[in-house]
């Protein structure tokens, strides 16, 4: 009696890691790459590692029970590699080989451009702005490439004002493009 019931244990065991397998392997797989073109905008060493962490949180946690996700910076590193430093000019053209025959079904690219600065005599503020694209690699087609903009005082977190802008993005259109 043991050894059927020890049998029968191990065959649930088994094909219960079989069908979440299967499931995870039917889901599309998404790449998200964050970029930061700001230059030197940086108020200390952890600055944009933090940026990058908040938004990788964020980005699983949004997509992850609808797509296998893929964050790595081996794709930013292999398109800067190739000289393509600023990603908001790149074309798509340029792009997708880098993704082509990897069973990878979309790619995000949220990429931070160089911050402006306006002063007027009793104050100053930059404007920051955020380039998304979002591609189908599949079908080789953008499904949204466009910016977004924010704008902080001295006093204002540059930090808020990425997540400010990634929300937006995620708002009027990652959710809406991938989420049914």
């Amino acid at each position: 009696m043991k050894k059927i019931l020890t049998v029968m244990i191990t065959f649930l065991i088994l094909f219960s890691g079989h069908v979440f397998a299967s499931e995870s392997a039917e889901k599309p797989t998404l790449v998200f790459i964050y970029a930061n073109n700001m230059g030197k905008t940086s108020p200390g060493p952890n600055y944009d590692d933090s940026i990058k962490k908040k938004l990788y949180e964020r980005f699983t946690k949004s997509f992850s029970p609808t797509y296998n996700i893929i964050i790595d910076d081996k794709y930013l590193r292999q398109m800067h590699d190739a000289g393509m430093n600023d990603l908001s000019s790149s074309e798509r053209a340029d792009i997708l080989p880098f993704f082509k025959n990897q069973n990878i079904s979309y790619v995000v690219i949220f990429e931070m451009e160089p911050a402006v600065i306006a002063t007027s005599l009793f104050t100053a503020s930059e404007s920051i702005l955020a380039q998304l694209k979002l591609i189908d690699v599949n079908n080789n087609t953008y499904l949204y490439n466009g910016k977004f903009t924010d704008s902080f005082g001295p006093f204002d977190s540059i930090t808020d004002s990425v997540m400010s802008m990634y929300k937006e993005a995620v708002t009027k259109v990652l959710v809406p493009k991938l989420l049914p």
